[in-house]
This record gives structure tokens, C-alpha cells and sequence, in this order.
């Protein structure tokens, strides 16, 4: 999934340690969280259902084709398609 051992080492090296139980609470959503601009950025077939979900709550949804951490493979692309995709955000209201 990273393009190259030295990638790999410095992703690790900035990732946080945290115990499993950081993982297992669920994460508070206060209401109305996503009447704001929203958008979901697929990379690859293990995504689609969270794209389709994205799509049913009216989010921008556009694909880059890659895989999982695809940013740290091709980061030009993956930046290039959100700022297209959230060119126009700013107009909006809510």
C-alpha cells in the first residue's frame, strides 16, 4: 500500500500508538454535522458501498482509481480531484 519502504517508515514513525479501546467508542456526531458541504473521494472497489452512501446523502463523490493510502502513491492526483471537487464549497450556504 506505500510506494516505498522510506514512505512506509515515516507514515509509522507519525502515526499515534493508541489502545484498541480508542477504536471501539463510537465517535459523537453532534446534529446537522453534514448540512455543510460534504464530499467522499473513492479510490477503489473496497469503497464503493461508503461512496454509495456518500452519493445517498447527496455528497460529492469522484474517484481517483487506486488503493488504500493512495494519496501517499500518487498525491498530485488525489489533491488535483479535491480541489476540484470542493472548488465551488465556498458559495455555498447552509
Amino acid at each position: 500500500m506505500f510506494p516505498d519502504a522510506q514512505t512506509r517508515e515515516a507514515v509509522s514513525a507519525e502515526q499515534p500508538r493508541l489502545p484498541l479501546s480508542y477504536y471501539e467508542e463510537p465517535v459523537p456526531t453532534p446534529a446537522g454535522w453534514d448540512n455543510r458541504p460534504c464530499g467522499y473521494l473513492l479510490f477503489g472497489p473496497p469503497y464503493e458501498p461508503v461512496a454509495m452512501e456518500a452519493k445517498q446523502r447527496g455528497w460529492a463523490v469522484d474517484h481517483v482509481p487506486g488503493r488504500h493510502l493512495h494519496q501517499l502513491v500518487d498525491p498530485r492526483a488525489v489533491t488535483d480531484r479535491i480541489m476540484a471537487m470542493t472548488r465551488d464549497w465556498g458559495s455555498s450556504t447552509s
